[in-house]
């Protein structure tokens, strides 16, 4: 077992993943109280927020080590609370522009978790516990927003007002992390280095233009080895909120217990727990040592990818020909589901990291390979508006407003 895999490092990585998802799910949740009072379509929340998140992506692991990790936290933690005050404002101008500091914040919030994840030995343990977060702030969030504007009445504007301190929890996960690995630099350990008199032929620098070829050459490598990766992620963001928020919508069943109107929100909520339950794979293999979980690691990511994307045609064939007669069955088929897209959601970030030999490297990658989510999102919503279809809906049992 790794060194650094202790209990607060688990928790503070959790957190770091739970913080990502409460913003993104409230303002997602709260799309049309951001809206309000102007004829503004929801998508274009889903655009303001996804873009500058989309781009940001591609630039921020580049440099995300040229600084402190603290100094990006507290960066984070500005945008956050700025972002969340001006969404409390009348005026929906104001409002918009708070939707939009969303993006970086969030943006930073992935790059930088994953950039000091890369630091540490237990890799795939504290990914894991950070997806967790992730997965259990996606629940959370629309209960929240929910709980607070529908079933105590509140006013939206309270609503985010009381998710403030929220904003300080990745400051005070960065107090609780144990950050010696992060002051480590990369080398080559277990090598011992003995000086001799031996002078070795005099060599020449390289050139800069040589220098330059192979930066250039490192970067086009890298980018070539994720892009596989960060299209199996794509083709899971895409395959999830296409099943739950435009199939999944034409699917119920007179025999369940519920209403018709309610099938899709048991639906979303069984796939996200089981998708909770999917990410914690590796800190259930923990205990057993680093061998059980070499045994257990996914590495044909593409396995799992093709087995996320068959859902899609099996509700399409549901919709249309009706051949599953009872909601159990699809039930099962959801929590199925869910499980294969939270395993893929960790292991193709793994999968990333075991590609290369720095921790450097596997910062860069692991927050570049995971550009392609938010792409997926932002594909999604906006074609299921622009073809008629209607909007994406997040939340459970009254929850209004759209979502990742």
């Amino acid at each position: 077992m790794a060194s650094d895999l202790k209990f607060r490092n688990i928790i503070a990585f959790f957190f770091f993943g739970f913080t990502l998802a409460i913003p993104n799910g409230l303002y997602l949740v709260a799309t049309q109280d951001i809206l309000s009072g102007s004829s503004i379509p929801s998508t274009v929340i889903l655009i303001i927020m996804s873009v500058p998140h989309i781009l940001l992506k591609f630039v921020a692991p580049w440099f995300v080590y040229k600084v402190s990790f603290l100094v990006w936290w507290a960066v984070v933690t500005a945008l956050s609370l700025v972002s969340i005050v001006c969404v409390t404002a009348d005026l929906v101008a104001v409002r918009m522009i708070g939707a939009f500091l969303s993006g970086p914040a969030m943006c930073l919030t992935s790059v930088v978790t994953m950039a000091m994840i890369a630091k540490y030995q237990s890799l795939d343990v504290l990914m894991s516990a950070n997806r967790t977060g992730v997965g259990l702030g996606d629940i959370v969030s629309s209960f929240i927003y929910t709980g607070l504007t529908t079933w105590t009445c509140m006013s939206p504007q309270m609503a985010m007002v009381i998710s403030l301190p929220l904003c300080f929890v990745p400051l005070l996960s960065h107090w609780l992390l144990d950050k010696t690995p992060l002051q480590e630099v990369d080398s080559y350990t277990g090598v011992q280095y003995t000086k001799t008199d031996h002078q070795e032929p005099h060599e020449e620098k390289p050139t800069p233009m040589i220098d330059t070829k192979h930066k250039t050459y490192r970067v086009v490598s890298m980018l070539w080895t994720i892009c596989p990766l960060a299209g199996y992620l794509y083709l899971s963001k895409m395959s999830r909120y296409i099943c739950t928020n435009a199939l999944l919508t034409s699917i119920a069943f007179s025999n369940a217990p519920f209403l018709p109107r309610d099938h899709n929100q048991y639906y979303i909520l069984l796939f996200d727990c089981a998708r909770l339950l999917g990410s914690t794979g590796p800190i259930l293999t923990s205990p057993a040592g680093p061998e059980w979980q070499e045994l257990f690691k996914i590495r044909r990511i593409w396995i799992v990818a093709i087995l996320d994307v068959i859902p899609i045609f099996l509700y399409l064939l549901t919709s249309w020909f009706r051949f599953i007669t009872n909601y159990r069955i699809i039930f099962a088929v959801c929590f199925a589901h869910g499980i294969i897209s939270g395993m893929l959601a960790v292991y193709a970030v793994i999968y990333t990291a075991d590609q290369f030999v720095t921790k450097e490297e596997k910062g860069v990658a692991m927050g570049l390979v995971e550009v392609s989510c938010p792409m997926g999102i932002l594909v999604v919503g906006v074609s299921c508006d622009g073809s008629g279809g209607g909007q994406l809906s997040y939340g459970y049992f009254g929850c209004r407003g759209c979502c990742c």
